[in-house]
């Protein structure tokens, strides 16, 4: 089966080359096959975008399968913008520079805790006389006040950067992620903590009083990443959550719609996680399975099992994890 891919851009094609090798016996770009088709991206979605893209370029261009995807930069402050309109978030005729600059005028105002955003992609295949498939990913991040990396050049529209992605770790030392669980309307702990933790690039809430994770936000002035527990009623937040940050990434769950280790571990297997983080038992541990660690950061204020008051402070220095439990009856451990 011969590949169309949608796309010219060099380095997207050479990932999925690298994906796909093994799927197609040929794959060509649309300028390798020659091909100027031009499809009206007017979807609401990264969804609508990308099978519009896949079903309409197959139609046109005879060819038996056709890849196609839509990518953009969706930011928390702005409602979701500039979302499926990134690439001409500036109006059109607009380049990557405008985007941006637009960008960072519309956020300047806006506190760092509060520039939580995220890529988002969709990847659709369209095969003849076939269902078409659809993949979507996101990748969390912080949208920076400044350009980072060798190039100076940053993904369109906005120089959003993965904390631990983007280039520039290495100057400022490890990546800092605090972890709180089971804080049940007390966060005193934190307070007491607070010198062993901070700075914190961002923080981990795993539920059961998610709003103690919005305080403990504003304290170590980062952005938030939490799931809701069993005891939050009243909470939009998910009951699991992806987070990829420094070139890692971890599963963020409460941990009470699972019953055992393995099915934790397993679940972290399917989203490909390196490191699963859970409460509900109120008891620090952490554990190995191969290369994927399973990381309970105990309660800060209901502690059980014998355990006293605590957290986890998880450290990203390259490829290295080193996690530290705060004031916890467990030594140190590095992995």
């Amino acid at each position: 089966m011969k590949l169309l891919i949608a796309s010219n851009n060099a380095h997207k094609v050479r990932e999925i080359e690298e994906i796909l090798s093994g799927y197609f016996d040929e794959m060509v770009t649309m300028r390798e096959a020659g091909l100027d088709i031009d499809v009206v991206e007017d979807g609401l979605t990264f969804r609508d975008n990308a099978v519009k893209k896949a079903t309409e370029i197959l139609e046109k261009s005879g060819f038996d399968a056709t890849l196609a995807d839509d990518t953009g930069l969706c930011v928390d402050a702005l409602d979701g913008a500039p979302g499926v309109y990134s690439a001409r978030y500036a109006g059109e005729g607009h380049d990557t520079a405008a985007n941006n600059a637009l960008l960072m005028e519309n956020m300047k105002e806006v506190p760092d805790e509060q520039r939580t955003c995220r890529f988002s992609c969709c990847v659709a295949l369209a095969r003849k006389g076939r269902p078409v498939l659809v993949a979507e990913g996101k990748a969390e991040g912080l949208l920076l006040r400044d350009k980072r990396g060798e190039e100076q050049r940053q993904p369109p529209p906005g120089g959003s950067g993965r904390p631990a992605q983007g280039s520039g770790r290495g100057e400022q030392g490890p990546m800092r992620i605090g972890v709180f669980s089971d804080t049940h309307g007390d966060i005193s702990g934190a307070r007491r903590f607070f010198d062993s933790l901070a700075p914190l690039d961002c923080l981990f809430h795993l539920g059961d009083c998610v709003p103690d994770g919005k305080k403990l936000s504003k304290l170590f002035s980062c952005p938030l990443y939490a799931v809701r527990g069993n005891c939050d009623y009243r909470t939009e937040e998910p009951l699991e959550r992806v987070v990829d940050l420094g070139g890692k990434r971890f599963l963020l769950v409460h941990g009470h719609q699972y019953y055992s280790f393995s099915s934790l571990l397993y679940r972290g297997e399917e989203v490909h996680a390196d490191m699963v983080l859970y409460g509900h038992t109120h008891m620090p541990d952490l554990s190995a399975d191969g290369a994927r660690l399973l990381l309970n950061p105990g309660s800060l204020s209901r502690p059980r099992g014998g355990f006293t008051e605590s957290c986890a402070l998880i450290l990203i220095d390259g490829n290295d994890l080193t996690v530290r439990f705060i004031n916890a009856d467990i030594a140190k451990k590095n992995w």
